[in-house]
């Protein structure tokens, strides 16, 4: 379309000449790529056209407009925040930009996630014995989501140094390569955005200071590492995952190992012969706390339990 204006300016005519043109629907596919460790989105585009049926193009506005329903959802961080881009020219110059962002009201979720704990192999229960482990996490709906958990056992269970596998090294999990030898346990997490469970491995990783920790690698239409600290406390053996992306989980699963693969072990005498109770410390991404206690369930029968009491 061709459209000329004229205007009379001074007693003299002068035209002015407006072009349009529509070049009909051009696609740019973009890649969306998903941090293994704090689930955030880079997306990179395809190369912008240049030039569209012979016509050059001079690029001054590019608008990106995510209207789905239910496409998009806020964190439970109320902390500053800002989405980042980097801009690059035909020329190859490139220009860094950001636009702030933050949520409001975090504060006014809830947040009250639910733990149990049980342990595994009946025949375990004894010192020099290796029981398993099975925690379970689950999260309410309109909560915050957790960022840090930490899950100290009682004393009446230590890690067995003797028994725990050479551990995967740093630059194995970057390159989600750890070898079978080094896995102690399994994990699962359901979360509303997928519509398939994640599920994975649990793995004995080494640290730069301190003792080897657990890692849970789930995998499924998405990778996510989730890397803990092991310490050693007065209480008893702590793991802690400490930085855990804000994003809700609905239920997440972590299986230790029992018998010959087992990393625990009871200390002095049976695990039957009392009951046995986890300390729980989580903080939310909002800023709430709970601290509580969580009954750790043993494969003893009702009639064994007060027998070996009796005795002890």
């Amino acid at each position: 379309m061709v459209v000329r204006l004229y205007e009379a300016h001074g007693g003299r005519a002068r035209a002015r000449l407006t072009t349009s043109f529509d070049l009909g629907t051009v696609v740019v596919r973009a890649a969306v790529h998903v941090d293994r460790t704090t689930t955030r989105l880079r997306v990179i585009s395809d190369p912008l056209p240049s030039i569209i049926k012979g016509i050059p193009l001079r690029i001054r506005t590019v608008e990106v407009s995510l209207d789905r329903q239910g496409f998009m959802l806020n964190g439970t961080s109320c902390a500053p925040s800002s989405v980042t881009a980097r801009i690059t020219s035909t020329a190859g110059a490139t220009s860094d930009v950001s636009s702030r962002y933050q949520v409001a009201d975090c504060a006014r979720l809830g947040f009250n996630p639910k733990m149990t704990t049980t342990l595994r192999g009946r025949n375990q229960v004894r010192p020099g014995r290796h029981p398993g482990l099975n925690v379970r996490l689950r999260v309410g709906r309109n909560q915050a989501n957790p960022r840090r958990v930490a899950l100290t056992l009682p004393n009446s269970l230590a890690l067995d140094a003797q028994n725990l596998p050479d551990p995967c090294t740093q630059e194995q999990l970057a390159a989600l390569s750890c070898p079978a030898s080094s896995q102690v346990g399994t994990t699962s997490a359901a979360t509303p955005l997928l519509s398939q469970r994640l599920r994975g491995g649990v793995y004995l990783v080494a640290r730069p200071r301190g003792l080897p920790a657990l890692a849970a690698v789930l995998r499924g239409q998405l990778t996510v590492v989730l890397q803990g600290e092991t310490a050693i406390t007065r209480k008893g053996v702590r793991n802690t995952f400490a930085n855990i992306p804000d994003v809700p989980i609905s239920d997440f699963r972590l299986n230790l190992e029992s018998g010959s693969d087992g990393i625990l072990t009871p200390v002095r005498r049976s695990l039957c012969a009392r009951k046995h109770r986890a300390t729980l410390a989580m903080r939310g991404h909002n800023g709430k706390a709970k601290n509580t206690t969580v009954a750790l369930k043993t494969p003893c029968g009702k009639a064994s339990r007060s027998k070996r009491s009796k005795k002890s």
